[in-house]
């Protein structure tokens, strides 16, 4: 896509006007869990208008597990990046740092 064509979306995005989606599940006092909510709607919406994302206004149950396993999923995805991360920079020192001979 060329910067033209990236502009010319930027400017028809800039004057939409933004839709709030009418959801049974939506809350007005429960501020802890924006990112779980968030995180279910990546998961689950589809484009389509009868969309339903298994949640229920003041489902706690369902939160600590979703929380619980979307925690699980990010701590495991950061350790294997992790991982990897070390991985790569032992490979690049080893490859492009000159040995050093101190005597």
């Amino acid at each position: 896509m060329s910067h033209n064509e990236t502009r010319s979306k930027g400017v028809a995005v800039d004057g939409m006007e933004p839709v709030v989606i009418k959801m049974s599940w939506r809350s007005t006092t429960n501020v802890d869990d924006c990112g779980v909510y968030v995180m279910r709607h990546m998961e689950t919406f589809k484009g389509d208008p009868k969309w339903g994302c298994g949640l229920k206004k003041n489902d706690d149950g369902t939160l600590y597990k979703l929380r619980l396993s979307y925690c699980a999923n990010l701590s495991f995805s950061l350790r294997l990046c992790s991982s990897k991360l070390r991985s790569d920079i032992m490979f690049i020192s080893l490859c492009r740092i000159p040995k050093v001979n101190f005597s």
